[in-house]
């Protein structure tokens, strides 16, 4: 065969893998277009029913299974906690809601990180929301046998832990969490506040609805946090008082402690090694933020009402966020809007903030001068910073 034979044989060659690589582009484009439009014609021709809609979703908070993993309470600093709705409430709140598409894609992947972007679309609203989330390929483990470490540090509670390479399995469970945080809380966005409103309200009504005594979901939290390691003593000592005096707004609240630390959300040292919690009791509406008021004499069984959220003040009174609340959330929303999602997230944000507010020489954000306020975005996008976030695990090392 001649030079020139070989020559033309090889051009066939290439040029065919290209006109199969653009045939299978394009056909994986016509599919996607075909699944899109598929979507929006079954919604045009089966639109909801607002009122039917709501009505499943109501049925479901009268379940007592499904009330019990429908709530998660998180802390957010300062000695306080918020309460609102977990990913399986609002997972079954979507499909009761219907006419609703999930989007996800891997937009980016190396060794080091996923990068996915999820998205929830309203297909008869036409309203969508979407997010990218970085995952980083990496976990913390406090044994290192049989894995491959990367690193090791002493993390915010002061154990030595390893950062090792993520099995297929912990990948798995990585990204299956991620998307599953994002659908919740785009789900938030497109469901009427007030439709969930009465959701909170049915769920913490059944919760404690036909109850003679509190022995009973005594005995069931005293169980369920044993699973998971936390002994009676903890809670009496979370609680400022033993479990037999514990009231139904308390039982709402460990609750949602309980689900949050099953969905990875939070973890119980995060509930007491926090600032000294304040006296039961004695927290206002300013300090539940935008959640509603949920009082002992609202969960007496029999008794449902709407409770007002508190973004709308009652009249005559006035909202103040305390100094170190409103400086708190001032410095995640200047670091969530500036640095990557990895060092921002709920499992290593606390990390973060110790890490910005060590930089300034200040144990706490209202600590922080004018100046330093100021300066606070030029600081984070700083290659000097951004080496520290690094050296901390926080980011990704660059290649």
């Amino acid at each position: 065969m001649t030079e020139i034979n070989k020559g033309e044989r090889q051009e066939d060659f290439a040029g065919a893998l290209v006109k199969a690589a653009e045939t299978s582009s394009s056909a994986v484009a016509a599919k996607a277009k075909a699944e899109v439009e598929a979507a929006y014609l079954v919604a045009l021709h089966r639109p909801r029913s607002i009122s039917q809609a709501r009505k499943d979703m109501l049925d479901a908070c009268h379940r007592s299974r499904f009330a019990e993993v429908a709530l998660y309470t998180k802390p957010v600093g300062g000695g306080k906690s918020v309460t609102d709705f977990s990913i399986r409430g609002v997972e079954s709140f979507l499909q009761s809601w219907g006419n609703v598409r999930v989007t996800q894609d891997v937009v980016y992947e190396d060794d080091d990180i996923r990068i996915v972007k999820i998205g929830l679309v309203d297909l008869e609203r036409n309203i969508s929301y979407e997010n990218t989330v970085s995952i980083k390929k990496l976990v913390e483990r406090k044994s290192s046998k049989d894995r491959e470490v990367v690193s090791k540090r002493v993390n915010s509670f002061g154990d030595k832990v390893f950062v090792v390479k993520a099995t297929e399995d912990e990948m798995a469970n990585k990204v299956g969490s991620a998307i599953s945080k994002s659908i919740r809380n785009h789900g938030l966005r497109i469901i009427p506040r007030d439709i969930l409103d009465e959701a909170r309200d049915a769920i913490a009504k059944t919760l404690t609805e036909g109850e003679s005594d509190n022995s009973t979901y005594v005995k069931k939290f005293v169980d369920a946090f044993a699973r998971i390691g936390v002994e009676p003593k903890d809670l009496e000592k979370y609680m400022g008082h033993a479990l037999k005096t514990l009231q139904p707004a308390e039982a709402v609240e460990l609750n949602g402690i309980l689900q949050a630390i099953k969905d990875g959300e939070a973890k119980w040292q995060d509930y007491v090694d926090g600032p000294a919690k304040p006296e039961r009791g004695t927290l206002t509406e300013a300090d539940l933020g935008s959640h509603p008021v949920v009082t002992m004499g609202d969960l007496k069984p029999g008794k449902v009402e709407a409770h007002r959220d508190v973004s709308e003040p009652a009249s005559g009174t006035t909202q103040e966020i305390p100094p170190e609340e409103a400086a708190e959330i001032k410095l995640e929303d200047i670091a969530v809007s500036i640095l990557p999602p990895q060092a921002v997230d709920s499992t290593h944000w606390k990390d973060c903030r110790n890490l910005i507010l060590k930089a300034h020489k200040v144990k706490t954000p209202v600590a922080l001068s004018d100046a330093q306020w100021a300066a606070l975005p030029t600081f984070l996008e700083s290659d000097k910073f951004q080496k520290e976030l690094r050296a901390e695990n926080l980011l990704p090392m660059q290649r």
